[in-house]
């Protein structure tokens, strides 16, 4: 008799029960070891079978259910990593000018990497600007394909490093350029303690009428970038 019930209560359990062995994940599936594919018990997938949790996952987004969350929670994180801009290399290093963009941003080859550098704590006109050309042409002259060292600062949220250039005579690219009146000190972003120093060289150009100086009180970047907004 006892083997009788024993066999009854086997019949009355799903065949699903003692084909496979393994719990059941957080959707209510598992993979069938010995069939090698993944299905469902529980859930809204229950009674259906898939070759791997990915096509059930593909399933469940498609009709609406708990795992299009997942995907859209996933997708938030990716989206805020692609707006960081990456932390900015710490030590100093040299290598060639490449190229020559405008009066405050040049490309220097630095471990074999063309580096995009913005100058620290000064703002060169723009192109369009009156001067925006002698200033570029100026630091043509001075640094195009000569090696300098690079000391970054920061990294701007265009990914340039922002740094400090330093020439070969030990002076800095920042130097040269305030002491010509190419440039303006920038004093919004300007807190190292070189700035004292830098503003203290425009306003010797300035009294000195050098360079952009010579219009008597022009524009600056900032405020000019700022009326020419489309």
């Amino acid at each position: 008799m006892k083997k009788i019930a024993l066999l009854c209560i086997l019949l009355l359990l799903p065949a699903a029960a003692f084909a496979h062995g393994g719990g059941l994940d957080s959707y209510g599936c598992h993979h069938n070891r010995k069939q090698g594919n993944y299905h469902c018990h529980r859930g809204p997938l229950a009674g259906q079978e898939f070759a791997s949790q990915a096509d059930m996952l593909a399933a469940l987004n498609a009709s609406g259910g708990g795992g299009g969350q997942e995907q859209h929670v996933t997708h938030k994180k990716s989206k805020k990593s692609a707006h960081e801009p990456p932390p900015p290399p710490h030590a100093p290093s040299t290598g060639p000018v490449l190229r020559v963009l405008d009066g405050d941003t040049i490309t220097v080859r630095l471990s074999g990497k063309e580096t995009r550098i913005r100058l620290y704590g000064v703002d060169a006109p723009e192109k369009a600007q009156p001067h925006g050309q002698e200033a570029k042409e100026f630091v043509d002259d001075l640094i195009l394909t000569e090696a300098v060292t690079v000391e970054p600062v920061d990294t701007d949220r265009y990914g340039r490093t922002v740094a400090i250039i330093r020439l070969r005579d030990g002076s800095t690219l920042q130097d040269k350029l305030l002491a010509a009146g190419q440039v303006w000190y920038y004093p919004q972003y300007c807190k190292r303690p070189e700035c004292s120093g830098w503003k203290h060289m425009e306003s010797r150009a300035k009294s000195e009428r050098r360079g952009l100086w010579r219009d008597g009180n022009p524009m600056p970047p900032w405020q000019w970038r700022k009326s020419h907004k489309n």
